[in-house]
């Protein structure tokens, strides 16, 4: 198996700097990141943002950190947050008071409401009003995918700029010998969840194919693991949380990678599993077809006679080539890179 680059661990700590990597600019630019959460896509943008300045990542847990948002607001020389919530609502007012330019990403569910499959934080008018102030005055929106652009459009009308999320290939690449085995990389906190990410229909598609591996990864809250323990065959293994390595040689080794969902923003893991060579069986909701295009099988949510034909040709026509010849050519992080770097430091010139 090749050496997979990025494997051993470690990252840049959260809510600590991240200093300006040489090379790039002679300006020691500050800028300050927002989130909810230390996500692997949030963490590869600030690796991306300290290339042009020192970066602080603030990860926002509630009010009580209001005056050390304000503070480092006034510190910061350009903002960005990663959802368009309460944090960015108040990073937009008090960057337009100090005259700093506030870059906000949409990630899906903060500028959604479904309520038929429970997904979406617009549900209240506070909300609606707070997150359309945010899109109608923040100085740029980043959208994830066409589909998230067409979201927050439909709350504010104004330009919003696509930009996928990134891929590293050169770490998500294929390795070794396939195993035959089925994954899916879902969490699950509730049985809405669990439906959404159509887990159902993977542990039920899992009955017709007896001699293959169905591999579960992520988190599921225990009444959902109750829940679909007692549908679940004995050739479903539910592996938990992994770690990136673990993850990694998951998706190498797996042949397929099932993500029939009833909602996808972007599909990080489905990009990451066809960047290491898996046949992607996947819905046609949401973002998920601008990710894998004609690359890999469609399958209807929770029609089981449908997955069950989308899982039986990936198995037997496989098309890992080419999905990861789709990632390659279309979501390289460095294509990500290259544009995040070239919209910040344009907002910086002109600040």
């Amino acid at each position: 198996m090749p050496e997979s680059p990025g494997c051993s661990g470690g990252g840049v700590p959260s809510n600590r700097r991240t200093s300006r990597a040489p090379g790039r600019s002679s300006m020691n630019r500050r800028v300050l990141l927002v989130s909810n959460l230390d996500a692997s896509f949030v963490s590869l943008d600030r690796e991306i943002l300290a290339e042009i300045g020192d970066v602080r990542h603030l990860i926002y847990r509630g009010r009580r950190q209001l005056p050390q948002l304000a503070l480092q607001i006034a510190r910061a020389d350009l903002i960005m947050c990663w959802f368009v919530l309460g944090y960015a609502t108040t990073s937009v007012l008090l960057g337009r008071a100090l005259r700093k330019p506030v870059v906000l990403i949409p990630g899906g569910w903060d500028v959604r409401l479904i309520p038929e499959i429970g997904y979406g934080a617009m549900t209240t008018q506070s909300r609606i009003r707070k997150t359309r102030y945010a899109l109608r005055r923040a100085d740029l929106v980043l959208a994830i995918s066409s589909d998230i652009a067409a979201a927050a459009r439909s709350w504010e009308d104004r330009q919003v700029e696509v930009l996928h999320l990134g891929v590293d290939t050169r770490r998500f690449q294929p390795g070794g010998s396939r195993d035959g085995s089925i994954l899916t990389v879902a969490g699950a906190n509730n049985e809405i969840d669990s439906q959404r990410k159509g887990l159902s229909g993977f542990v039920k598609v899992a009955h017709l194919f007896p001699r293959r591996t169905f591999v579960h990864v992520g988190h599921l809250a225990p009444p959902v693991r109750q829940s679909l323990g007692k549908i679940c065959p004995p050739n479903v293994l539910f592996a938990g949380r992994l770690n990136d390595c673990e993850l990694l040689d998951r998706f190498q080794r797996a042949s397929v990678y099932y993500q029939v969902s009833a909602h996808e923003g972007f599909g990080l893991a489905i990009a990451e599993a066809m960047a290491c060579g898996c046949t992607p069986v996947v819905s046609d909701r949401g973002a998920i077809p601008e990710v894998v295009g004609q690359s890999g099988y469609y399958a209807e949510y929770s029609d089981l006679e449908s997955i069950y034909e989308a899982v039986r040709m990936a198995l037997d026509r496989p098309t890992g080539d080419a999905a990861r010849k789709r990632i390659v050519d279309q979501f390289q992080i460095a294509r990500r890179r290259e544009r995040l770097l070239g919209y910040v430091e344009h907002l910086l010139s002109q600040s």
